[in-house]
């Protein structure tokens, strides 16, 4: 071997290395980014099961911190600064933090707040109610997906119309997941 092939194949080992330690760190990159969007999903709770326990939590405190949150529910700052936000936009905390990140809690925005979320009654008068029956009798069978589907609407209104429905006898007590039968035709 020449020394200009020898030459030539450490220049083709470094530039090789140096690519190797590009992607490497690009590949480092992009895993700190995940890390800032996925939380561990050992520590996984849903949303509306986590809102509910933070809710319990803080409702029980004087002051409370996106630290305290991360602690007690094992879950990320993100996630936990995510809570906070939610409960200052509802005015269940204080707005600003004090020095070290501490809100106090609003004790009068949680009972006005627990008034307003249990006073809650089903729309019975839903204009929609006619177009419901009308499709869970074309069916035979009543869901949630299926009054989505057919009557272009979110979940929370269909859940909703569903519930209306059972109230009325028009559809049996949910079973699990399945689609609940119609009782009235």
């Amino acid at each position: 071997m020449t020394f200009k092939e020898v030459s030539e194949r450490i220049n083709l080992m470094i530039n090789t290395k140096y690519n190797i330690i590009k992607k490497l760190t690009e590949i480092e990159k992009r895993l700190r980014d995940l890390e800032t969007y996925v939380y561990n999903l050992d520590d996984f709770m849903p949303a509306r099961t986590l809102v509910g326990e933070a809710m319990n939590y803080i409702e029980k405190k004087e002051t409370v911190s996106a630290t305290d949150l991360e602690k007690r529910f094992r879950i990320p700052n993100m996630r936990a600064q995510k809570l906070i936000d939610l409960f200052v936009g509802y005015e269940l905390l204080s707005k600003e933090p004090d020095d070290k990140g501490v809100r106090k809690v609003n004790k009068v925005a949680f009972q006005t707040y627990e008034e307003q979320n249990l006073s809650y009654d089903y729309n019975e008068n839903d204009p929609l109610l006619p177009k419901a029956i009308e499709t869970i009798k074309l069916h035979d069978l009543a869901s949630a997906s299926l009054l989505q589907r057919r009557l272009a609407i979110g979940y929370a209104r269909a859940a909703m119309l569903i519930e209306v429905l059972e109230k009325k006898g028009y559809v049996e007590q949910a079973n699990g997941s399945k689609p609940r039968k119609v009782l009235k035709k």
